[in-house]
């Protein structure tokens, strides 16, 4: 069932991010996807998230009602459609990215809104937010958006990096990072499972990617390689704390 969101103005910020080039903005989502050092990363990622779908399966109806908060060019929406009983719905602020996934997926229902002023008339059974809580100031209240959309027992997929370790926020400082990022928050694991249980929800699982080694070139060079991701997944077992970036499966009670 859609929803009766009408489409909103594009904020400001935004557009004038989209004019000027930036390529957190504007570069091919589905072109990153594809490289090398981030194939094991979103293979990984994408077993996690069919790993939450299944376990929603056991306890709703077919089909499931789900929705991508933040889609962007619509890359996770293309690899969870081929999911059997699911039916995606995407939402994001950048209308340049909902443009382009509108061409790659005509059949979905995509539309170009902030989530926090997201409405819908039927909750949905799973909200994938990933990768974007990092960059909304009031984080407490996009978790609040997030229950108020779920069925009660539905459930947030919910993925951050992991920079208020330590050792990212030595690689931040020491890169000039912190001066050139949008993001907002720079969550610990503590910090995080700390909002998500105070807006509501029980966490049911989680999923630490891979130990962050302090370099981005290093990092890289090692997760382009099978046995490099396997070295660095090796790693967060011993130092979970270090790892790159965090998920997690958030039941609404």
């Amino acid at each position: 069932m859609p929803s009766d969101n009408k489409k909103e103005e594009v904020n400001p910020a935004v557009q004038e991010r989209i004019e000027r080039g930036d390529p957190w903005y504007v570069a091919s989502q589905f072109a990153w996807a594809q490289r090398p050092e981030i194939r094991f990363i979103y293979e990984k990622r994408f077993e996690y998230f069919c790993s939450c779908l299944e376990r929603v399966k056991k306890s709703s109806a077919a089909p499931l009602r789900m929705l991508d908060a933040g889609c962007g060019d619509g890359y996770w929406i293309s690899r969870l459609e081929s999911i059997q009983d699911v039916e995606i719905e995407g939402v994001d602020y950048n209308p340049l990215r909902v443009e382009r996934a509108k061409q790659i997926l005509a059949r979905a229902n995509i539309r170009v809104l902030d989530i926090l002023h997201f409405e819908t008339v039927k909750p949905f059974d799973v909200v994938l937010l990933n990768q974007v809580i990092e960059h909304v100031k009031d984080d407490a209240g996009l978790l609040r958006k997030m229950l108020a959309l779920l069925r009660p027992g539905g459930v947030l997929i919910l993925g951050t990096t992991n920079e208020g370790s330590w050792i990212q926020q030595w690689s931040l400082r020491r890169g000039g990072g912190l001066s050139q990022t949008d993001h907002v928050h720079f969550y610990t694991e503590e910090a995080m499972r700390k909002k998500i249980i105070d807006a509501g929800f029980r966490i049911e699982s989680m999923m630490r990617e891979v130990f962050y080694v302090g370099s981005d070139r290093l990092y890289y060079a090692l997760t382009r390689r099978r046995w490099g991701f396997r070295m660095l997944e090796a790693l967060t077992k011993m130092f979970p704390s270090q790892c790159s970036d965090f998920y997690f499966e958030c039941v609404a009670v």
